[in-house]
């Protein structure tokens, strides 16, 4: 009774210390979001409710379509964001550039600008604006590795100004890393672009710039200057956080990333000789992969969480 009583009498007296800790006076403000900033919200969600209203009122039409072709049809009619990237385009313009809403405007233009010859025009007007006012921004860097999914020269201009001119260490590394990524992905697009059938899937999503790029790019330098981005990272932006792993909630750093590429680039790319792998087959014997050279092998790995 007494340990109840006692237990009862610290809860009671520990309460307002913990309020005291919970203050609100000594907790940050959060940051009042300009009126640039609340637009950027604002347009946005008006494209995702016309989109997810679209979508709801076509799920059964889309279940039901037969082959691709019908599919397309009806993915015709879908919302086209152009307008909306105009007005992005229009508010980051309009918005003086030490406004946050004004970077914010031109990120979602980039982000929500389609794939068609229109939308890599405005596309194109955004990255222009970014790299004439934006390269020294302090909140570009995380920006930079976006770049990397819609490849086209400005882009590809936008990372090296970036990596050029911006006075912050985390940017210049994010940017850095950024074009290794951007360099691997143009080696990609020139392997693909051999076959006809993928070329002509390519043109869909990529800019027609960036993949003529990639097939008159050299291969061989384009890997070169990939590994030298990654060298580059590992030696001055090794230390700079790229995320936090969501399970352990542990930093990833750029130099761990840069080094994966590094041994992917020299040991893992077509026409590598494979790295060595020493494990016990099927029958509980051990084995070597380099027991095997000259040969098909196929390898499985599988694993079970």
């Amino acid at each position: 009774m007494r340990a109840i009583a006692l237990g009862a009498f610290l809860v009671l007296v520990g309460r307002p210390a913990l309020w005291a800790l919970d203050d609100p006076k000594d907790k940050p403000k959060a940051e009042t979001p300009s009126k640039a900033t609340e637009e950027v919200r604002k347009i946005t969600a008006e494209y995702q409710k016309e989109s997810s209203e679209f979508y709801q009122k076509n799920q059964d039409k889309l279940k039901e379509a037969k082959t691709d072709e019908e599919r397309q049809k009806i993915y015709d009619g879908a919302p086209k964001s152009d307008k909306y990237v105009n007005r992005f385009l229009e508010l980051a313009e309009k918005t003086p550039k030490d406004d946050p809403g004004a970077l914010e405007a031109l990120q979602a233009a980039f982000n929500y600008s389609g794939n068609d010859p229109e939308g890599q025009k405005t596309r194109d007007k955004g990255l222009d604006l970014l790299i004439k006012d934006f390269a020294e921004s302090e909140k570009i860097g995380e920006f930079a590795t976006q770049l990397v999914y819609k490849p086209s020269p400005k882009a590809e201009q936008l990372l090296k100004a970036i990596m050029e001119k911006n006075p912050k260490k985390e940017n210049r590394g994010k940017a850095t890393y950024a074009m290794g990524l951007y360099l691997k992905r143009m080696i990609d697009l020139g392997q693909q672009a051999k076959d006809p059938e993928q070329a002509k899937a390519l043109e869909k999503y990529t800019s027609k710039e960036a993949l003529q790029a990639a097939k008159e790019a050299d291969p061989a330098k384009l890997e070169k200057d990939a590994e030298k981005m990654f060298e580059i990272v590992d030696a001055k932006f090794g230390d700079v956080e790229l995320y936090k792993n969501f399970r352990t909630m542990k930093p990833v750093t750029l130099g761990e990333k840069a080094q994966g590429e590094l041994f992917e680039l020299k040991n893992l790319g077509i026409g590598k000789t494979a790295p060595e792998i020493e494990h016990e087959d099927l029958d509980g014997k051990s084995m070597k992969l380099s027991e095997y050279r000259g040969k098909v092998v196929m390898l499985d790995f599988w694993g079970n969480w």
